[in-house]
């Protein structure tokens, strides 16, 4: 996955989701600036998810 946001945006990204029914393990993580802005990133995150589920029962 790979997106341009602030920092402040990314933090609030990778909370989201570790607050969801998953585990994510990240493999890659890298930022550099997006241009001229300082304030923007370009993110790059390689990443596998995978879903909990309960087992219904039988």
């Amino acid at each position: 996955m790979s997106l341009t946001a602030s920092y402040f945006d990314l933090i609030a990204y990778l909370d989201r989701i570790e607050n969801l029914p998953r585990i994510i393990d990240v493999k890659t993580l890298r930022l550099s600036k997006a241009g001229i802005e300082a304030d923007k990133l370009n993110i790059s995150i390689t990443m596998y998810a995978y879903v909990l589920r309960k087992e219904g029962s039988k």
